[in-house]
């Protein structure tokens, strides 16, 4: 999914929850006045081949943006190093933005595979 430029223009706050979310899928020019961004990520998405890479956290093209709290979900079988690299990434991100965002990650525990 990508969101087109234009969209959120006069948006302050966003809140995209309960699905994965990167802020890769909004292309530049999107949300141009948001300054407070809430997301879900999935740390299996950025294991092999789960579709994110850890550069789709980047968050420079989101020029306003001053805040930004991310849900982490896991499951207990997730490699506790793939979590780790998202919330580095994460990190990265907020610290490499202009702004130096404000960042909260909450954790949170999906259950296994097998009960999904």
């Amino acid at each position: 999914m990508k969101v087109d430029a234009g969209a959120f223009p006069c948006a302050r706050a966003c809140r995209f929850l309960q699905f994965a979310t990167v802020p890769s899928m909004f292309s530049p020019g999107t949300m141009p006045l948001v300054q407070r961004l809430n997301f879900t990520v999935r740390a299996w998405d950025f294991a092999g081949g789960g579709g994110f890479e850890l550069d789709d956290l980047c968050m420079r093209h989101l020029p306003s943006l001053e805040e930004v709290h991310v849900e982490l979900w896991s499951r207990k079988e997730d490699a506790a190093t793939v979590v780790k690299r998202v919330k580095a990434a994460l990190r990265q991100a907020a610290e490499e933005h202009p702004n130096h965002l404000a960042l909260r990650i909450d954790k949170w525990i999906s259950p296994s595979r097998s009960q999904e």
